[in-house]
């Protein structure tokens, strides 16, 4: 059912391009929003959304503009949420049925800090409930702010990036040797991300998380610098 409402979606937004934009922010906003973010796959909306966005209808800099404003709004309000209702957000229904989704987020947070909002953006099950979480354990504002306006950077290029491309490789002619320095950029990514999957056999420590943390910055600095080279000049159509 969902497939075949999305698909609706998806012809009208490539029939109405000018609320592309707003579709990328609205996605953006709900996939960083309290547990509304674990309810419905905004991955793959945001995936679609860029892809038609990169096709000629939005600039890869607009693209990622208004993905990072709208992942910001989300992580405000999931931290504010969290921030004013404290311990009470636990009689939330979603929560009630799943009291473990709070417990390992209360876990995790507790135990990484600062760092741990940084680099649990790109958890999945954990992304939209990191904030709330922040909110509950009265982490300082300023320092939230900080952290987010980070995390949304690299979020964006993270999530953005790979749909824009995709839409614009079909009316780019890219240079021969571009999938291998696409697959080098890409390496450090998943190597880090599998250091954050594989974690049964290997215990977890704070310098395991820096590492696999520095091993996927690396791989979104690599994809940007590529992006800019290749994508980010060219005009919309």
């Amino acid at each position: 059912m969902f497939e075949l409402h999305w698909g609706a979606w998806q012809a009208w937004l490539g029939a109405h391009p000018d609320w592309l934009g707003a579709a990328v922010f609205l996605i953006a906003l709900v996939e960083c929003l309290a547990l509304v973010g674990l309810l419905i796959p905004g991955v793959t909306l945001l995936f679609a959304v860029a892809a038609l966005a990169g096709s000629g209808a939005l600039g890869l800099g607009e693209t990622l503009l208004l993905a990072w404003c709208g992942a910001l709004l989300g992580d405000g309000l999931s931290y504010l949420l969290g921030r004013l209702f404290h311990q009470r957000i636990r009689q939330l229904p979603p929560l009630r049925r799943h009291p473990h989704w709070l417990v390992a987020a209360e876990l995790y947070m507790q135990r990484y800090g600062a760092a741990g909002l940084l680099i649990g953006r790109f958890i999945g099950p954990l992304r939209p409930l990191l904030p709330m979480t922040a909110g509950m354990l009265d982490m300082p504002a300023g320092r939230f702010a900080a952290l987010s306006l980070l995390a949304s950077s690299g979020w964006a290029l993270a999530y953005v990036l790979p749909g824009w491309s995709t839409g614009a490789a079909l009316r780019l002619p890219l240079p021969e040797d571009a999938w291998w320095h696409l697959l080098l950029a890409l390496l450090p990514g998943a190597l880090g991300a599998w250091g954050l999957l594989h974690r049964r056999q290997t215990p977890r420590s704070r310098r395991r998380w820096l590492l696999c943390g520095a091993l996927l910055a690396a791989s979104l600095l690599g994809l940007g610098l590529l992006a800019w080279q290749w994508l980010g000049a060219m005009p919309p159509r």
